[in-house]
């Protein structure tokens, strides 16, 4: 395993030591990143940037990545919403087999407005994650920073898998696909519960800054107050 650093310079998006100088744009913290590794070393991958130092490593042994949801990842994404840890956070009915169903089939069968991606580690199913421009769904996150912003949410269903930084490498894999997959987006928001300081705490380690907070009506009638975090995808990952 192999650690890089970078070293923020300024505020905005320059960093040390300085990249080329072909255009009049910072560079990347993720560009930065993959100048200092060694040639043939492997990707960076972000292990904390919510510092003026920002962490990568390189670690070929730990695969992360995500694949579209199929309709047979539906019992997995049951028993993942049923589980203690996950419905803290969803406040309502028990979910059942009809209402997953219900809920997540017509996503799977029309992705174009709501993505849904299954994280996979080194081959196994562990979780979830969902995006969708903001701007198309009335009420998901309000306000959005610009019309183009990408919403997210996500969750990590299996318990053996929390607490090994797995949350930081599933929201990094996401990030690195939004340029090819959201091309128009220049922003990405997530949304946890201002009592969620784990999932506040993993996004900010790769690279999302606290905005507003907003209060949200839970489908059980109750609200739920949110933090709106804000990336901004050229200066962490690049165009």
């Amino acid at each position: 395993m192999t650690t890089v650093t970078v070293r923020q310079q300024d505020g905005t998006r320059s960093t040390e030591p300085a990249g080329p100088a072909d255009d009049c744009r910072p560079e990347s913290w993720l560009a930065a990143a993959r100048r200092l590794v060694a040639p043939g070393a492997g990707e960076p991958v972000a292990v904390d940037l919510s510092g003026a130092v920002k962490r990568f490593q390189v670690d070929d042994d730990l695969g992360v990545l995500l694949r579209p949801m199929t309709a047979g990842d539906l019992p997995d994404v049951l028993r993942w919403r049923r589980a203690d840890h996950v419905r803290r956070w969803f406040p309502g009915p028990e979910p059942t087999k009809e209402s997953i169903e219900q809920h997540y089939r017509p996503r799977i069968d029309d992705p174009d407005a709501v993505r849904m991606s299954v994280v996979e580690v080194n081959g196994r199913s562990i979780g979830l994650l969902q995006d969708y421009v903001i701007a198309d769904q009335p009420g998901a996150i309000t306000p959005a920073p610009d019309p183009s912003a990408v919403g997210g949410d996500y969750l990590i269903g299996e318990p053996s898998f929390l607490g090994r930084g797995l949350g930081t490498r599933m929201l990094w894999s996401w990030l690195q696909l939004l340029p090819a997959t959201r091309p128009a987006a220049r922003s990405v928001v997530v949304a946890p519960d201002h009592r969620n300081t784990g999932s506040l705490r993993t996004v900010a380690k790769v690279g999302f800054r606290q905005g507003i907070w907003f209060d949200e009506r839970q489908p059980d009638g109750s609200v739920a107050t949110l933090i709106a975090c804000v990336l901004d995808l050229a200066e962490v990952i690049g165009d």
